[in-house]
């Protein structure tokens, strides 16, 4: 299996930078707020600051009622080799104990995040000042986004194309196989249309629940600017993946249509006999 994280949090590094004086972003503390209300209800001694400073509160409140993780409850037993105790910053130090561990961990971190700052966390990896007894975790760092916002500055294109290769990068078996297909325009129509220099793209919409192929529609464009489109139906059987429900579900179509986007392209040759629209997509084999 693989892992993506969003940058990895040194939940008790952040959290003395807090005590310390350091901010955490208004948005954050609002976004907590509002995410785990009706907490003050169950720990009456967070205090609702004007400037949702709720955060740091609420974390120093679990610090001073904490009992340990599972073990102050007699009626559960913790699985061999799992140790508990009544620290709460010493047991969320999890890096002493990441330790063989075989699954490659991709972290993309983006260097100007304030709620996870890059300093305090990814970077410690990226300098070796935190020790990691595994050499299958990479850092990949992005300067510009906030946080969970890194589709923004660079298209979840690119970011999928970035974890695709880390997976890949990893699996020396694992084996693609092209599929390709082609659609000749050697009409007089296409033939005059499509000549030097003509562009190929494509968009798609959601397949229906019931409908075992998508649509693509492909919009040539050639040197004057002039657009002409035309249909592909594309069989879902011909994808990477199998859908075993009856009726497609709403994540399944979407899931489609990401992976079409992803994975599509379109292009045009130009052959002796006329144009060519040449559609490929790769699968494991």
């Amino acid at each position: 299996s693989f892992t993506a994280l969003c940058p990895v949090v040194d939940l008790q590094a952040s959290m003395q930078a807090i005590t310390d004086g350091g901010t955490m972003s208004t948005l954050v503390d609002l976004w907590s707020r509002e995410r785990l209300d009706g907490i003050e209800e169950r720990l009456p001694s967070v205090y609702p600051h004007a400037r949702f400073a709720f955060l740091k509160n609420a974390t120093a409140e679990i610090a001073r009622t904490y009992q340990g993780g599972l073990s102050h409850n007699s009626s559960i037993t913790l699985p061999p080799g799992m140790k508990d105790g009544s620290q709460f910053w010493e047991l969320n130090n999890f890096w002493p104990r990441y330790k063989d561990v075989q699954e490659p961990v991709l972290i993309f971190a983006n260097t100007q995040d304030p709620a996870v700052p890059f300093p305090l966390n990814s970077q410690k990896l990226v300098n070796k000042e935190i020790k990691v007894d595994s050499k299958n975790i990479r850092v990949i760092e992005l300067p510009q986004g906030v946080h969970c916002t890194l589709a923004v500055p660079y298209d979840w294109h690119t970011l999928a194309t970035l974890f695709q290769s880390y997976i890949l990068s990893h699996a020396p078996e694992l084996k693609l196989e092209e599929q390709k297909l082609d659609i000749d325009l050697f009409d007089e129509e296409w033939k005059s249309f499509a000549e030097a220099g003509t562009t190929a793209h494509f968009s798609l919409s959601e397949p229906s629940s019931k409908e075992s192929f998508v649509t693509v529609v492909v919009t040539l464009t050639n040197a004057q600017g002039q657009n002409k489109s035309m249909n592909l139906s594309l069989p879902l059987s011909q994808f990477d993946f199998r859908f075993l429900n009856d009726e497609l579900s709403s994540s399944e179509r979407k899931m489609i249509v990401r992976w079409v986007n992803q994975n599509l392209r379109v292009s045009l040759e130009q052959k002796a006999q006329g144009p060519s629209l040449k559609a490929t997509w790769s699968v494991v084999k």
